[in-house]
């Protein structure tokens, strides 16, 4: 949802207009925008930076993989998800 709000920023249309046509509930949209700007704000980063380097693009899994998003949201993977797969996870929220 972060990447909607920058993309609203860069936009110069209203909220109501940039819902509108996304078709995104105005409660979700000022939800989210509440969030982006407090992260913004915010001086302490609360995540940790990844690196995975495996020229193989692949990750051996033997329990599964966990992301814990800071809106509480928990995605559990058994198998073994692509690099990039989990790049796209780490993004959506």
């Amino acid at each position: 949802m972060f990447l909607l709000i920058e993309q609203w920023e860069e936009s110069r249309m209203s909220q109501v207009e940039f819902c509108q046509s996304r078709k995104i509930p105005k409660s979700t949209f000022y939800y989210w925008r509440k969030k982006h700007k407090e992260g913004k704000e915010s001086s302490e980063n609360p995540f940790i930076p990844v690196t995975i380097k495996n020229e193989n693009k692949s990750i051996a899994v033997d329990s599964g993989i966990t992301i814990h998003y800071p809106n509480g949201v928990r995605i559990t993977i058994a198998s073994q998800p692509t690099i990039d797969y989990i790049r796209k996870l780490i993004n959506i929220f």
